[in-house]
């Protein structure tokens, strides 16, 4: 799992996890795409937040599930909404963009908000 704190008024946080090639492989045949997680605040007043499950290689393993949340104190603010890559015999296709949206708190003595992101990932040879 990883941890964003949102800064109010900065820049859009989370990650992407584009495809990796280690040297010696194999570069696949299709492009499936890049792997993400990132909220964005709108006018300091709500988080907009968005994931894809591209099945695309990252660092060594395929991510087949990109999920997100957020919190403030260490409480979930929101549910958590995932994407999910998917296998149609031999071939991963990309999932589907989810995204979701938190009003942050009106309170100036709030905790600060953070961006969660877990994913999952499978050995590349998984059919």
């Amino acid at each position: 799992m990883e941890q964003f704190a949102i800064v109010p008024g900065g820049d859009p946080v989370g990650r992407y996890f584009g495809t990796t090639v280690s040297p010696g492989q194999i570069t696949p045949m299709v492009q499936w795409g890049t792997s993400y997680a990132i909220s964005t605040e709108v006018v300091q007043l709500r988080y907009d937040g968005k994931a894809r499950a591209a099945g695309n290689i990252y660092s060594g393993l395929r991510i087949i599930n990109v999920c997100f949340w957020y919190s403030r104190g260490g409480t979930n603010v929101s549910s958590e909404k995932c994407s999910s890559a998917r296998l149609s015999g031999t071939t991963w296709s990309a999932g589907p963009e989810v995204t979701h949206s938190v009003w942050d708190s009106l309170n100036p003595g709030a905790e600060q908000t953070v961006f969660n992101i877990r994913t999952t990932r499978i050995d590349p040879g998984v059919t």
